[in-house]
């Protein structure tokens, strides 16, 4: 192979290219894909939309978005879905699939939470069970990553799985966006949550009984041990989450120290840009382990170590190009929704055109991303996706100075950004999925994640604060600039190659 995607996918017909997607696994990662993606925008734009109608200040719906560092943060337990059976269901389903069963029962419990949670009175409330909802959906992601990389035959059938999840998420992305703020118009929000939590246990149900060599029916004992684990476990995640919300403040109050939200914004950007740092001052340590050393071959740091080791200085180029590759998509996603809201489009019109008819855009893109990586490679389609990603976010600059009277701004808006973000993220998740060592796909894969997430989201939490000084049209300009890097870096991805060969048996 002289890329990544390699030159004998090259010669590849597109028909022939097709005949992946026919196989069982395809399916399975359109329900995983489903299930995952379900719960994404309940939490983050769905849920913006709901607080901006309650009357909720833009910086404290843009601060919502932290709730989704979940996923950034989601290595430091990868190694426990990595490693650890879940009581009583491991053996019924295995250890991938029990993990992601009791991980969609969390995000069940949670959504109920948020349908019960009315942000007016307690918008406390409305935090925890939105933590709760990002914190479960960041564990099924854990499991859901590792058993597709590891379902995959080969490297050239990372594309087409990853296009099946890419497919499976934006259908739950259409029913979480789409649907669920259509329903709020007519049932209220807390019917649409219910609603949305019904979806969450069908996925749920069908991953459950698929493919089960003991049968269709679960046993009864099965079922029973995992919810009995899966409350157990949320219920110390939930306590954990409450003594910190209130301990920090506390803690910080009795010290006499307080911040102003613009000091908790430039405190984000500098955490953005914190594992780079570390990175650059811990490799050389990790270079000079030997090969033979216990370090690489322990269970729980080889994962960490094992890329570094390999890449040399060459991880700190691919880190700042995973960071930065879907920077300006996450960071402008908190702010659409309320700018749609904010220009006087209600909750039905919004479902309608961004959540609706979006993702079906979106499928437009995640099919050309498969294919075209397929065809050509992944090092030239990453470029072309990172191309893409900004000129799809500049079209809401223009957007936000257009009429309301009509829907078809939030048409043309919506078209190009959802094309070119299901592009751009098909092949960034495929991409991500060659980087992985296989004797650890979940804690690695976690890894790589948790970065192009951490920095993202951080900046997404402060966006709030840009728009409220500059407004909206300065704001869109500021998010599309944010993936110029990207396009730079990705011209450089096929020189980013690792120097060794991994030394981990484990």
């Amino acid at each position: 192979m002289t890329e990544a995607g390699g030159t004998e996918l090259e010669q590849k017909t597109f028909l022939e290219a097709l005949k992946a997607y026919r196989q069982p696994k395809m399916a399975m990662m359109l329900v995983l894909g489903f299930a995952a993606g379900l719960p994404f925008l309940l939490y983050f734009a769905t849920l913006s939309v709901r607080l901006e109608k309650s009357g909720i200040d833009v910086t404290l719906i843009a601060f919502f978005s932290w709730f989704g560092l979940s996923y950034s943060f989601k290595f430091l337990w990868a190694p426990l879905v990595d490693r650890f059976d879940p009581p009583g269901l491991a053996s019924v389903f295995g250890r991938r699939r029990a993990w992601i069963f009791v991980a969609q029962i969390g995000v069940a419990l949670g959504l109920i939470g948020l349908g019960i949670a009315d942000p007016t009175k307690s918008l406390a409330a409305t935090a925890l069970f939105s933590f709760l909802v990002a914190f479960s959906s960041a564990t099924q992601d854990i499991g859901v990553d590792a058993w597709r990389i590891e379902a995959a035959a080969n490297e050239d059938e990372q594309a087409p799985l990853a296009a099946a999840y890419q497919y499976g998420y934006k259908v739950g992305m259409l029913v979480s966006g789409g649907i669920a703020l259509m329903l709020a118009d007519y049932v209220g929000w807390a019917g649409s949550y219910f609603a949305m939590a019904v979806f969450l246990a069908l996925a749920a149900i069908i991953f459950a009984l698929w493919d089960q060599k003991q049968g269709l029916l679960l046993s009864a004992r099965g079922i029973l041990s995992g919810l009995v684990f899966a409350l157990i476990l949320f219920t110390v995640v939930v306590l954990g989450a409450v003594a910190i919300g209130k301990g920090v403040p506390a803690f910080l109050a009795a010290l006499g120290v307080e911040f102003t939200r613009g000091e908790i914004g430039k405190m984000a950007a500098w955490l953005a840009a914190l594992p780079i740092i570390l990175c650059l001052l811990i490799i050389p340590f990790i270079r000079r382990i030997p090969s033979h050393g216990s370090l690489l071959q322990n269970p729980s740091l080889g994962p960490f170590l094992d890329f570094f080791w390999r890449h040399g200085w060459h991880a700190v180029l691919i880190l700042l190009f995973v960071s930065t590759y879907r920077l300006s998509d996450i960071v402008m996603g908190i702010m659409a929704k309320p700018a749609y809201s904010g220009m006087g489009y209600g909750a039905f019109d919004i479902g309608l055109v961004s959540g609706t008819y979006g993702p079906w855009m979106v499928f437009v893109g995640v099919a050309l991303g498969g294919l075209v990586s397929l065809k050509m490679g992944l090092t030239r389609t990453l470029v072309i996706g990172a191309i893409i990603s900004v000129l799809g976010n500049l079209t809401f600059a223009w957007l936000v100075n257009q009429s309301s009277e009509t829907t078809f701004p939030l048409f043309v808006a919506v078209t190009a950004d959802n094309i070119a973000g299901g592009f751009a993220g098909t092949v960034f998740v495929a991409y991500l999925s060659t980087l992985v060592n296989r004797s650890f796909a979940g804690t690695q894969y976690a890894i790589f994640s948790s970065i192009y997430t951490l920095g993202p989201k951080l900046l997404a939490g402060s966006s709030g604060l840009v728009v409220a000084a500059q407004g909206y049209t300065f704001f869109f300009l500021y998010a599309a600039a944010l993936g110029l890097p990207a396009i730079l870096l990705s011209a450089f991805v096929e020189r980013m190659k690792p120097d060794r060969e991994s030394v981990f048996f484990g």
